[in-house]
């Protein structure tokens, strides 16, 4: 999420912990923050953008996320975080919604 939420991930995650960086829709500049704090909880951070990879990659990578994590939604183990739903004819709202920053989670386009 980038470095909007910087702080909020930093504190959630634990020791040991493995922080990978997918994209940086929430800005990539950090204003402050000491590096020490990474390594004093041995964090391990990755970073990588999607954007230059390709079709393929991209394509590997869901089939490979849907099929290691598709019985956890199942059994609502995991559930998705749903900020709104806005039909196909509204999506211009909804990218406004979106380019606003206004939503917390996945936007749904409902197509009839």
């Amino acid at each position: 999420m980038g470095a909007n939420y910087w702080e909020k991930n930093y504190h959630s995650i634990a020791v040991d912990g493995r922080w990978i960086l997918i994209g940086l829709l929430g800005g990539s500049t950090l204003k402050e923050f000491n590096l020490m704090k990474l390594m004093a909880k041995r964090i391990q951070l990755t970073g990588t953008l999607l954007t230059p990879r390709s079709d393929q990659y991209k394509a590997d990578l869901t089939r490979d996320f849907y099929e290691n994590t598709i019985h956890y939604f199942e059994k609502k183990v995991l559930t998705p975080v749903i900020d709104q739903v806005f039909s196909i004819e509204d999506v211009a709202k909804a990218h406004q919604h979106m380019e606003a920053n206004k939503n917390i989670g996945k936007i749904i386009l409902k197509v009839h």
